[in-house]
C-alpha cells in the first residue's frame, strides 16, 4: 500500500514540474490608433524594465494590435512612437508571470512639424516652359552697341531660333523662310513683302 502511495506521488510530481517551470514570465498586448479611431500600422513599441537585460521592442500590425512576448515577470515602461505622430511613453506597466498584460487602446495625436521662415531668392527664368513664343528682350542701350542696321527687321536675327539667310530673304525663324515673317509694331500687323521692302527703301533713300 506504501508503495503505490509513494508512486502515486512520484507521477504527480512528474506531471506537475513542467507546468511550475513555465510559469516564469508573461506577455505585454496592446492596440495603437490614431486620433479618429483608425488602426495604425508599424508603430514601434520598445519596453525596458529592471527586470529585462536591454530593451525589447515590436512593431504594430496591420490592424494596430502589438504582442511583446516571454517577458521577466516585473514592472515596464512603454515607449511608443512613430515618425508622423507624438511619442507617448507608459510608466509601471506590470507583467505577471504567466499572465498577458494588456496596455489596451492606445491614441496617438498627429504631430505638428513647424519650420522657421522660408525665402526663395530667384532671378526671371531665361525659359517660359507656358509658352511656346519665341523672343527677346533688348534695351535701347543693348541695342545702340550692337553692329546691326538700324531697322526693325534687323533685331529679329537676335531672336532664338532665327538665323540669318545667305539667300537674300532675310531672318529665317524657325525654319521659315524670311518671305513668311510678319512684324507687329505698336499692335499693327506689318507683312513683309516685295513691295513693302521696295518702299522703305525708297523712303531710306530719299530721307
Amino acid at each position: 500500500m506504501k508503495v503505490y502511495l509513494l508512486n502515486a506521488c512520484l507521477i504527480l510530481l512528474n506531471f506537475s514540474s513542467p507546468l511550475w517551470s513555465q510559469e516564469v514570465t508573461g506577455n505585454l498586448s496592446g492596440r495603437i490608433l490614431d486620433s479618429a479611431g483608425q488602426m495604425l500600422e508599424n508603430v514601434n513599441i520598445i519596453v525596458e524594465s529592471p527586470s529585462l537585460q536591454g530593451k525589447r521592442g515590436t512593431a504594430s500590425d496591420d490592424e494596430g494590435y502589438f504582442r511583446i512576448m516571454a517577458l521577466p515577470a516585473g514592472n515596464y515602461n512603454i515607449s511608443i512612437r512613430h515618425i508622423a505622430y507624438r511619442e507617448i511613453s507608459l510608466k509601471d506597466i506590470a507583467v505577471r508571470l504567466g499572465k498577458t498584460s494588456s496596455v489596451g487602446e492606445i491614441y496617438l495625436q498627429e504631430k505638428t512639424l513647424e519650420t522657421g521662415e522660408i525665402i526663395v531668392i530667384s532671378g526671371r527664368p531665361l525659359i517660359d516652359p507656358t509658352s511656346s513664343e519665341i523672343g527677346a528682350s533688348l534695351t535701347a542701350s543693348q541695342y545702340e552697341e550692337l553692329p546691326l542696321g538700324r531697322d526693325y527687321r534687323s533685331i529679329a536675327s537676335l531672336i532664338p531660333n532665327a538665323n540669318e539667310s545667305y539667300l537674300g530673304d532675310e531672318v529665317n525663324m524657325g525654319g521659315a523662310t524670311g518671305f513668311e515673317n510678319k512684324y507687329f509694331l505698336e499692335q499693327k500687323r506689318w507683312i513683309v513683302l516685295k513691295q513693302i521692302r521696295f518702299l522703305l527703301s525708297q523712303k531710306q533713300e530719299q530721307s
